[in-house]
């Protein structure tokens, strides 16, 4: 650590709040009661740079699985990195995904934004995937994808949460987390590994390393490729960073 750099600790889902410590001296720098909504961000910013990497950069038809925070935050952060011009909302909550549709549809009027009746039909129509569910079983199937479809799985971040049949990830061309060893603990990659449906080893690499050169990505316009995010420290220690120095830059 970096003297004077600040370190996380996340109560995230129970407290709600993020306590920042001085990793030089121990002292608490900030206590920032954010109610979840650093990760949200980091989660949908860690979103954005995994289709960057790894969707094609013609996409435009946008589908998203899910009509949460974790929904609608990564939706909007797609639109800054890639050209949607159509972007499908589904969830099992009809009303919830109509919602979601018609507040995105408002800040978002270069983008054609409706809720999707058909899940199936709403991701083979897309270029761009994104599942961000608390389902405890599959809501996209392999079956679904075409060559050329890029998806990014955010929801499933325990051992009991479950987005993607395991044929998503063996048809898939190039299957990225965002670490090897929380992908094998926890979500999809963990369920089918854990079933003996697939090895550890159809994982092809980090989105860091993918991001660093050490490891390919998308190699053509045909590639499926599945990003699967967990949710690393790294990722929410750079997000209180940040917003502490913000509100600090506030208070100047």
């Amino acid at each position: 650590m970096v003297p004077g750099k600040p370190v996380t600790r996340s109560a995230r889902r129970r407290g709600g709040f993020v306590a920042l410590f001085d990793a030089s001296t121990g002292a608490v720098r900030a206590v920032l009661e954010d109610e979840h909504h650093l990760s949200d961000l980091r989660t949908a910013a860690a979103g954005a740079v995994c289709a960057r990497a790894l969707s094609r950069p013609d996409a435009t038809r946008a589908t998203v699985l899910g009509t949460g925070r974790q929904a609608e935050l990564p939706a909007r952060a797609l639109t800054l990195v890639r050209p949607v011009r159509t972007l499908r909302i589904w969830g099992r909550d009809r009303h919830r995904a109509l919602a979601l549709a018609a507040r995105l549809a408002r800040d978002l009027p270069h983008v054609d934004i409706t809720a999707a009746d058909d899940p199936e039909q709403a991701v083979r129509r897309s270029d761009i995937v994104v599942t961000a569910t608390a389902s405890p079983t599959p809501v996209l199937f392999g079956s679904w994808l075409h060559p050329g479809q890029h998806v990014t799985a955010v929801g499933a971040d325990d051992p009991d949460k479950r987005e993607l049949d395991t044929a998503c990830l063996t048809r898939a061309t190039r299957v990225i987390v965002d670490s090897r060893e929380l992908a094998l603990r926890y979500g999809d990659v963990h369920a089918a590994v854990a079933l003996g449906e697939m090895t550890a080893d159809r994982v092809d690499g980090e989105i860091g390393e993918v991001l660093a050169g050490r490891v390919s990505g998308r190699r053509g316009p045909g590639d499926i490729t599945v990003a699967k995010l967990i949710g690393i420290g790294h990722q929410d220690l750079a997000a209180a960073e940040t917003a502490l120095a913000l509100l600090e830059g506030a208070s100047a």
